[in-house]
Protein backbone atom coordinates (compact mmCIF):
# COMPACT_ATOMS: atom_id res chain seq x y z
CA UNK A 1 0.00 0.00 0.00
CA UNK A 2 2.87 2.31 1.10
CA UNK A 3 4.35 2.12 -2.99
CA UNK A 4 0.79 3.14 -4.16
CA UNK A 5 0.64 6.01 -1.76
CA UNK A 6 3.97 7.18 -3.00
CA UNK A 7 3.03 7.34 -6.65
CA UNK A 8 -0.55 8.93 -5.96
CA UNK A 9 1.98 11.61 -4.04
CA UNK A 10 4.06 11.81 -7.15
CA UNK A 11 1.38 12.72 -9.59
CA UNK A 12 -0.04 15.19 -7.19
CA UNK A 13 2.98 17.04 -6.58
CA UNK A 14 3.45 16.88 -10.68
CA UNK A 15 -0.14 18.07 -11.33
CA UNK A 16 0.52 20.93 -8.86
CA UNK A 17 4.31 21.90 -10.37
CA UNK A 18 2.48 21.93 -13.58
CA UNK A 19 -0.18 24.64 -12.79
CA UNK A 20 2.32 26.61 -10.54
CA UNK A 21 3.87 26.81 -13.99
CA UNK A 22 0.82 27.59 -16.05
CA UNK A 23 -0.43 30.14 -14.30
CA UNK A 24 -0.44 33.74 -15.90
CA UNK A 25 2.38 35.32 -13.56
CA UNK A 26 5.15 32.97 -14.72
CA UNK A 27 7.42 34.03 -17.55
CA UNK A 28 7.62 31.65 -20.85
CA UNK A 29 11.31 31.15 -20.34
CA UNK A 30 10.65 29.80 -16.88
CA UNK A 31 7.90 27.17 -18.05
CA UNK A 32 10.57 26.17 -20.97
CA UNK A 33 13.25 25.71 -18.59
CA UNK A 34 11.44 23.37 -16.77
CA UNK A 35 10.36 21.60 -19.20
CA UNK A 36 13.56 21.14 -20.35
CA UNK A 37 15.07 20.06 -17.16
CA UNK A 38 11.64 17.21 -16.36
CA UNK A 39 12.58 15.72 -20.24
CA UNK A 40 16.13 15.42 -19.19
CA UNK A 41 14.83 13.62 -16.02
CA UNK A 42 12.54 11.66 -18.81
CA UNK A 43 10.11 12.65 -17.41
CA UNK A 44 8.60 13.81 -21.07
CA UNK A 45 4.57 13.57 -20.73
CA UNK A 46 4.59 16.21 -18.05
CA UNK A 47 7.16 18.23 -20.09
CA UNK A 48 5.30 18.50 -22.90
CA UNK A 49 2.61 19.44 -21.05
CA UNK A 50 4.36 22.42 -19.85
CA UNK A 51 5.47 23.11 -22.95
CA UNK A 52 1.98 23.47 -24.32
CA UNK A 53 1.33 26.34 -22.26
CA UNK A 54 3.37 28.35 -24.60
CA UNK A 55 3.90 27.07 -27.87
CA UNK A 56 1.46 25.07 -30.03
CA UNK A 57 0.76 21.07 -29.34
CA UNK A 58 2.80 20.26 -32.51
CA UNK A 59 6.09 22.94 -31.68
CA UNK A 60 6.01 21.25 -28.27
CA UNK A 61 5.99 17.64 -29.47
CA UNK A 62 8.60 18.65 -31.90
CA UNK A 63 10.85 20.27 -28.94
CA UNK A 64 10.24 16.85 -27.01
CA UNK A 65 11.50 14.59 -29.74
CA UNK A 66 14.46 17.01 -30.27
CA UNK A 67 15.11 16.21 -26.53
CA UNK A 68 14.48 12.55 -26.61
CA UNK A 69 16.50 12.66 -29.20
CA UNK A 70 19.71 14.05 -27.36
CA UNK A 71 19.07 11.44 -24.46
CA UNK A 72 19.14 8.39 -26.88
CA UNK A 73 22.19 9.43 -28.86
CA UNK A 74 24.66 6.74 -28.19
CA UNK A 75 27.36 9.69 -28.35
CA UNK A 76 28.05 10.94 -24.81
CA UNK A 77 29.70 13.81 -23.64
CA UNK A 78 32.42 12.21 -21.76
CA UNK A 79 33.48 10.49 -25.37
CA UNK A 80 33.37 13.93 -27.13
CA UNK A 81 37.16 14.89 -28.55
CA UNK A 82 38.59 11.04 -28.69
Amino acid sequence: MRHGFICLAQRLKMRERSRATATAGAPAEARQNLAISLALQGRFDEAEQIERVDLSPAQAAQNIQYLRSLLSDPRRWNDMGR
